[in-house]
Order: C-alpha cells, then sequence, then structure tokens
C-alpha cells in the first residue's frame, strides 16, 4: 500500500467515523426527547397507558442499541484518525500503515450507508476533481443529510 492510499484511508475512515457519532447521537438525543415528551403526557394524565408503552418501547430500543455509547465511542475513534491525518508526516510509511491498522482494531461496524457519504467527505478533503467523485442514492443522500455531511 502506498503513503497516498493510506492518508485516503485515515481520511474516509476519519469521516465514517464523524458521520456515524453525529447521526447516532443525534438519533439518541431525539430518542430522550421523546422519552421526556411521554413522560409528560403521562404526568398530565393525558393517555397515561400509551404514552407509557411508548416509554417502554423507546428504553427498550435505547437500551439494546445504545446510540449514545456509539457516538461517543465513534467520537474518540474520529479524533484518533484526525490526530494520525494530522501527524502523518513525522511516520514513515511502515509506521503509518501500523498506526492506522493499531486504531482500526478498536473499530466497530458503522452502518454500510454511511460508506458513500463518507467516500465523497473523503474525496472532496483530497481535492479528487468533481467529475470523478462518487455519486450518492436519494438514501445515501438523505442520511447523509442526517449525519451532517454531504449532501450532493
Amino acid at each position: 500500500m502506498t503513503r497516498e492510499e493510506t492518508i485516503d484511508r485515515i481520511t474516509y475512515s476519519l469521516y465514517l467515523e464523524k458521520l456515524f457519532a453525529r447521526l447516532t447521537g443525534r438519533i439518541d438525543r431525539l430518542i430522550l426527547l421523546l422519552m421526556f415528551v411521554c413522560g409528560s403526557t403521562i404526568v398530565f394524565n393525558f393517555h397515561p397507558t400509551f404514552f407509557g408503552l411508548c416509554i417502554v418501547f423507546l428504553t427498550g430500543i435505547q437500551g439494546k442499541y445504545r446510540f449514545g455509547e456509539t457516538s461517543s465511542f465513534s467520537l474518540s475513534q474520529q479524533y484518533k484518525y484526525q490526530k494520525l491525518s494530522t501527524l502523518a508526516y513525522k511516520y514513515s510509511d511502515d509506521e503509518l500503515i501500523d498506526n492506522l491498522l493499531d486504531i482500526e482494531k478498536e473499530d466497530k461496524t458503522p452502518w454500510a450507508i454511511l460508506e458513500n457519504p463518507a467516500i465523497l467527505l473523503a474525496q472532496k478533503n483530497l481535492n479528487v476533481p468533481l467529475e470523478q467523485q462518487i455519486k450518492l442514492t436519494k438514501p445515501e443522500k438523505a442520511f447523509a443529510f442526517l449525519a451532517g455531511g454531504c449532501c450532493k
């Protein structure tokens, strides 16, 4: 693997973790907001059974998928990739690959729908000509938008 390919991979991983951290963080905050709203309706005795079940359902989703925890982990991985990207000039080719592999060992699998938006962000960052940049599907554009990334 050439140095340029390694830097491309670091940049891609950085953007993938960034998008995943933002998206899961936003989902976590949305679930917490919905739980608060449902809890408020129970306090005011407005369909307490229905909204109680909604809270149980949302709590189950939160417990199963742990969006906040996932977001925090992806954010820490993003910082590691950012640091490696920033300090890449200090490392030899072999050291750079070793550091990349050390970070990748800890990676969890982000959602596949964010892979192409991360590639597009990396291509833009690496100044790939517009006609050579990847094109996103409508669902990828939607998820990229929700994750705060590119949407064109």
